[in-house]
């Protein structure tokens, strides 16, 4: 129906009914409202351990990897960039932010021998403009 915008649509149940009716809010867990509508006080649950009150990287309790769901192969204990599955289609070969690299390991693979791959471009290929 033109003339109107989605929220506003009376034909849509959302706008006949609230907002989110029927649909469960992810802070309180209730049904009726989204989390960007709760009028409850927001709640922040760890993933790695399940207690309230902060998230899963400022947890002081070690990492549990029996909770690490792999997006590839929907394993547990590791994440996409160790599975040994080859690589599904929806995973994109790796590239969802998940990294399961060890931070303080010293840098390998296209970069480090120069033989980048993308458009020919290497980090020694770099252009000096103006001192930078």
């Amino acid at each position: 129906m033109p003339g109107h915008r989605k929220a506003d649509c009376p034909a849509a149940p959302q706008a006949r009914q609230g907002g989110g009716a029927g649909q469960q809010c992810f802070n309180c867990e209730e049904y009726g409202h989204l989390r960007f509508q709760c009028p409850n006080k927001r709640v922040i649950k760890c993933r790695n351990c399940d207690e309230i009150g902060h998230k899963a990287n400022e947890c002081s309790k070690p990492k549990d990897w029996s909770r690490v769901q792999c997006n590839n192969c929907n394993s547990y204990g590791h994440t996409v960039k160790r599975c040994r599955a080859p690589p599904s289609e929806n995973t994109n070969g790796g590239s969802w932010g998940d990294s399961g690299a060890d931070p303080g390991a010293a840098p390998t693979g296209d970069w480090v021998d120069g033989s980048a791959s993308a458009g020919g471009a290497n980090w020694g290929d770099a252009i000096v403009v103006d001192g930078w």
